[in-house]
């Protein structure tokens, strides 16, 4: 259901002239939860609203904390299968770490059990997975490292991911998280008879407190070294306070 409403709603945008990518979604296929994570220009949000709602989606009003983020949720129930599509204008709220518009012209085309989508493209998929696991929630998951291990199997242009994990300020970030990946799969092929300790490596990847103040403290030099001094720095901040205060309650549980 959430795949063949993915491609409908793509294929709707796209012929009203709108090209959208989605991200994450379906990196980690079957395994697709609830939810599609859809990339659109900000120029386009009131077609795109005017669209969905047409196809009989429910808008979704977002809680406080994301009234500023430019990103809206919309319900479709199908099925009797509510799925969540929520209509991204930036790859992480609160701040541009990446220009949209190409990315979406990265975009690639993947067909599904005879159903196509357009997706992010590998590289951008793993800058992508990179700043949602360390900027945003500060701990990198199962399915994040699974899906990183698949993607550095493939001929990836690391020029273009260094380059623009410089520009974003995340070049730091991009080495910590692919050598976090690697050395989880390292461990994981080990231990790859040991019931019980796979069983623990379902629990994610958390990063220490003096990862996480330098990973954000790398962030701020790099925004300040390019003056971006507004959105930047100022979303950096807020998260590295948010996650310091996260991690605290975690290691407490």
């Amino acid at each position: 259901i959430v795949l063949e409403l993915a491609s409908e709603i793509q294929q709707k945008l796209l012929s009203k002239g709108i090209k959208s990518v989605i991200m994450k979604t379906f990196e980690s296929y079957p395994d697709v939860g609830h939810d599609i994570d859809l990339v659109v220009p900000k120029r386009f949000g009131g077609s795109v609203m005017y669209i969905l709602t047409r196809l009989g989606a429910k808008y979704s009003k977002p809680p406080l904390h994301q009234r500023f983020t430019e990103k809206a949720t919309y319900l479709f129930t199908r099925d009797s299968f509510v799925v969540e599509v929520d209509i991204y204008h930036r790859l992480s709220l609160f701040e541009d770490y990446f220009p949209i518009e190409p990315i979406i012209e990265r975009g690639v085309d993947k067909t599904i059990e005879g159903v196509t989508i357009t997706s992010t493209s590998p590289e951008d998929t793993v800058l992508i997975l990179c700043v949602h696991a360390l900027y945003k929630h500060g701990l990198i998951t199962l399915s994040d490292i699974i899906t990183t291990a698949r993607l550095l199997k493939k001929g990836l242009d690391w020029k273009y991911i260094e380059s623009t994990a410089e520009t974003a300020g995340i070049k730091y970030g991009l080495t910590l998280f692919i050598s976090k990946v690697q050395r989880a799969l390292e461990l994981l092929n080990r231990r790859r008879n040991d019931k019980v300790y796979l069983w623990n490596v379902y629990l994610p990847v958390i990063l220490t407190r003096s990862e996480m103040t330098k990973l954000y403290a790398y962030k701020v030099k790099e925004d300040l070294s390019k003056l971006r001094i507004g959105s930047g720095v100022k979303a950096s901040l807020r998260t590295v306070f948010y996650n310091l205060k996260l991690w605290e309650l975690m290691t407490k549980l």
